[in-house]
C-alpha cells in the first residue's frame, strides 16, 4: 500500500524521538482520508489515460508499474499502460517506445524540471511533444508547484508523508467534478 511505504517512515522518526502515540494517531488519519479518496476515485465511470515524465538523455524513465507514482495514478482513477510491469523503480524506455501512447494520453503528469517550465518550453526541447494530445488540449501537469529558491521541491519533502494530499491533487486533476473547491497543493497546470 501506497501510504505505507513512503510515509511509515514517520513511525521510525516517532519512536527516536519518543512520540509514537501522536505519530500513530497522524498516520491513521492520513491512512484513512488516504482510503477515502481512492474509493471515491475507484467509483468514478471515466479511467482518463495517463504518461508521466519526459524523454531525458535518451531514455525515458516511466514509473514501473510497482512504483508509488503508478500506485498513485491507479489509485486515483487513471489508466497507466505500464501499470502492470512488475518493476518498483523506473523503466528506461525509448522515445519510440513511449510515442504511441503519449499520442493519445489525455493526461502528461509529472512533466519538466523548472518551476518556469511551459509547454512552450517542454516542446523546445522536443518537438514530437507536440504531437501528444495532452499537449494540445493543456493537460500537462508537473509536480513543481512547491519548490524554493534552493531548488528543494516540497512533493519530495512533505509529499512522503501527505500521500492523502498528493492523492487529493491527482484527483482533482483527473476528475475535476469529484472534489470540487481542492486547491492544488503540489501540482500545477504548465500554461
Amino acid at each position: 500500500v501506497l501510504f505505507r511505504s513512503r510515509a511509515e517512515w514517520v513511525k521510525l522518526m516517532a519512536a527516536l524521538l519518543d512520540k509514537e502515540q501522536f505519530a500513530n494517531e497522524k498516520f491513521a488519519k492520513v491512512e484513512a482520508e488516504y482510503h477515502r479518496l481512492a474509493e471515491l476515485a475507484e467509483k468514478s465511470r471515466t479511467k482518463p489515460t495517463v504518461i508521466s515524465g519526459l524523454n531525458t538523455k535518451d531514455a525515458w524513465f516511466m514509473p514501473g508499474g510497482d512504483s508509488y507514482m503508478a500506485r498513485f495514478f491507479a489509485d486515483a482513477g487513471s489508466t497507466y499502460h505500464w501499470q502492470d510491469s512488475r518493476v518498483a523503480g523506473s523503466l528506461p524506455l525509448s522515445f519510440e517506445a513511449v510515442y504511441p501512447f503519449a499520442l493519445k494520453a489525455e493526461y502528461w503528469m509529472n512533466v519538466g524540471f523548472d518551476t518556469h517550465d511551459t509547454r512552450r518550453s517542454i516542446a523546445d526541447q522536443d518537438a514530437r511533444y507536440l504531437d501528444f494530445a495532452a499537449m494540445k488540449t493543456g493537460q500537462v501537469y508537473s509536480y513543481n508547484r512547491r519548490v524554493n529558491s534552493q531548488g528543494s521541491n516540497d512533493f519530495f519533502e512533505s509529499g512522503n508523508v501527505n500521500p492523502h494530499t498528493v492523492l487529493a491533487d491527482l484527483i482533482s486533476i483527473l476528475h475535476p467534478g469529484l472534489l470540487p473547491g481542492h486547491q492544488l497543493v503540489y501540482y500545477k497546470q504548465l500554461p
